[in-house]
């Protein structure tokens, strides 16, 4: 949140929800990576989730679906993720994202996220891998019950 205030945002409310789904799916990304055409935004078979290869066409439609598939969090989901060879930690996830204009961009809701307002974020890390997932929807009470 420390590099939206340096941008002129606001803090986005942390939400159970998204980072429950971020465990998930840093946990899996730990112990299933990525190989041959599944990039880093892919979900492996190896859990009670709808699996895909990011490569697929349409793939996106599986990512934005993901809290809803695992929580009662009923809105679309927005990922950004991260690899180091080594130990990842806030400080390299955050590098490596504020690097990428893509990453950088839904982070500070420019370019093509400008329009968007972030109101729930998750955050997790495992091993060589970071992952945030943004949500539009507040999540409430009852949204947040079934994690």
């Amino acid at each position: 949140m420390n590099h939206r205030l340096k941008n002129g945002l606001e803090s986005i409310p942390v939400s159970s929800s998204s980072s429950y789904v971020a465990k998930l799916y840093v946990r899996d990304l730990e112990m299933h990576p990525p190989s041959g055409a599944s990039s880093i935004h892919s979900w492996s078979e190896y859990g009670s989730w709808t699996s895909f290869c990011d490569s697929d066409s349409g793939s996106d439609k599986y990512m934005w679906s993901k809290p809803a598939e695992l929580t009662n969090y009923k809105g679309k989901g927005y990922e950004i993720a991260a690899w180091t060879s080594g130990r990842m930690n806030p400080d390299t996830a955050l590098s490596l994202w504020a690097d990428s204009p893509e990453h950088n961009a839904i982070i500070t809701n420019d370019g093509n996220w400008k329009n968007r307002q972030w109101n729930a974020v998750g955050v997790a890390i495992s091993g060589h891998y970071a992952v945030v997932w943004f949500g539009k929807e507040l999540e409430n009470e009852r949204t947040a019950a079934r994690n």
